[in-house]
């Protein structure tokens, strides 16, 4: 049986809702501290990964997190790929989405979804 284009594809929506879930029940309204920065980061990586493989879609992924402190400073940052553009994926997800949240904090985890 064939699979349909929608089982192939990268599934972005689904993505974005499993990091955000990971990132508001790992960081929640804490705020920055460099000593939990590092357990936060392994801890978001880890859940997000398991529930990603949990999804059974055909694919490999990575799963990168940056945990910045909120102090005027900016980031810049850049992604480049050679993939099947029809089938691969990237999603990149900033946390909190709503900076009333949490203002000390941003968290940038970005996935990306290469087909097997």
């Amino acid at each position: 049986m064939a699979e349909t284009s929608e089982e192939m594809s990268f599934p972005a929506e689904r993505v974005e809702g499993i990091v955000l879930k990971h990132a508001e029940n790992t960081i929640a309204t804490d705020p920055y501290d460099e000593n939990k920065v590092q357990q936060w980061i392994v801890a978001i990586t880890e859940k997000v990964l398991e529930d990603l493989v949990g999804l059974n879609k055909p694919f490999k992924y990575v799963v990168s997190c940056v945990i910045m402190e909120q102090n005027g400073g900016g980031i810049n940052t850049a992604n480049s790929a050679y993939w099947d553009s029809l089938r691969d994926g990237c999603k990149v997800v900033v946390w909190p989405p709503d900076k009333k949240k949490n203002e000390t904090i941003t968290c940038v985890t970005t996935v990306y979804g290469m087909t097997i």
